[in-house]
């Protein structure tokens, strides 16, 4: 299993005990597309389509910016291993992280480094069964700055709610698109009606 397979779980659990036929066409999807046409089950070789994200880009964001907290020294391999060790999910080998922060390019960070811009206009998409970055903050943020957020929480979705695009949950891309492009993405009323909006 790959990290964004373990972010269905909750789902999957949810849709195995409610059972009715809309979870089974569900899973029969999910099966179809992922464990029957996989030829093997490493967990290295899961790769996401570079319309959906870029593995350099999010390193560079990554180990620059948000791997330390404000005023926060460098953490050490022994925190780093109590930290994974106290999780419930997370990567499955942390040291390959730690070995690469010491050896990746990283930016320098200037005046805006862990402030929030309150005048620009930003859409927020967030999931109810987020591990990683939790629901609440998010929803704080966006309490913080509703003049300038557009903000949709998801329900029974995990951490990475644009590749599940992939298994057909498109909505979270075409709220994006609408965003971004409303003249050629017009939003639509099944769309608003699946998540939850805050304004």
């Amino acid at each position: 299993m790959s990290y964004y397979d373990h972010t269905i779980i909750p789902a999957v659990i949810f849709r195995l005990n409610r059972c009715n036929q809309e979870d089974v066409t569900a899973l029969k999807l999910l099966i179809e597309t992922t464990i029957g046409t996989k030829g093997n089950t490493d967990t290295n070789s899961a790769t996401i389509p570079s319309l959906f994200g870029s593995a350099v880009l999010g390193y560079n964001i990554i180990q620059s910016e948000l791997w330390l907290g404000k005023d926060e020294d460098e953490v050490n391999e022994e925190t780093i291993l109590a930290w994974h060790a106290s999780t419930l999910m997370a990567a499955e080998n942390p040291k390959y992280i730690i070995s690469l922060r010491s050896k990746w390019p990283k930016y320098p960070l200037d005046e805006y480094y862990h402030k929030v811009a309150t005048n620009s206009t930003v859409l927020m998409l967030s999931s109810q069964l987020d591990m990683a970055a939790n629901l609440d903050y998010a929803i704080h943020l966006a309490t913080m700055t509703a003049k300038t957020r557009t903000f949709y929480a998801f329900p029974l979705v995990g951490h990475v709610i644009i590749p599940i695009a992939l298994l057909g949950y498109q909505c979270p891309l075409k709220l994006m698109c609408s965003w971004a492009f409303p003249d050629l993405f017009p939003e639509h009323d099944d769309q608003r009606n699946i998540v939850a909006r805050l304004e």
